[in-house]
């Protein structure tokens, strides 16, 4: 027997964590290091819009807290920037000299701009505009995944 697929808040949050990770890494890992300018306003701008979206998506539909949602948003953009310093780390172990400064520059530019997107979407999440997230507990449909689904097309 199958067992029930449970969306739970852990999930969505390895979602938010995942988007943050894609998004700074799509936008850091492809440029070499030696042309990193974290402080340039292209790169401030493309990380702040970035992380509002993601912190707006993360408040209002995965219905996280506001501390919450900044925290998986930042988290994200962190293990991207960490996981280049150990990829440039292992070719040459002097090019990030500064990972400290990185990572703070990188929380400097993404947990203010994830909450302030969250602000809006927790809004839209009390204000009712948003449907409610239907939660699949253990005690509704207690035989399985396949149970759900034949319960769903009966109509029930």
């Amino acid at each position: 027997m199958l067992k029930m697929i449970n969306f739970r808040a852990k999930s969505y949050r390895l979602i938010v964590i995942a988007l943050g990770l894609f998004l700074a890494a799509i936008t850091y890992w492809p440029v070499p290091y030696k042309d990193i300018r974290l402080v340039s306003y292209s790169f401030f701008l493309s990380w702040f819009f970035g992380a509002f979206i993601i912190g707006f998506l993360s408040g209002a539909f995965f219905r996280n807290s506001l501390i919450i949602s900044s925290l998986l948003v930042l988290s994200g953009f962190i293990l991207a920037v960490l996981l280049r310093i150990i990829y440039d780390g292992i070719s040459d172990p002097t090019s990030h000299n500064l990972a400290g400064i990185e990572l703070f520059i990188t929380g400097l530019y993404v947990f203010p701009a994830a909450l302030l997107g969250s602000i809006p979407g927790n809004f839209l999440n009390k204000s009712r505009i948003l449907p409610k997230r239907r939660t699949f507990s253990r005690n509704k449909y207690p035989i399985g995944i396949l149970d759900f689904f034949n319960r769903v097309q009966n109509g029930k």
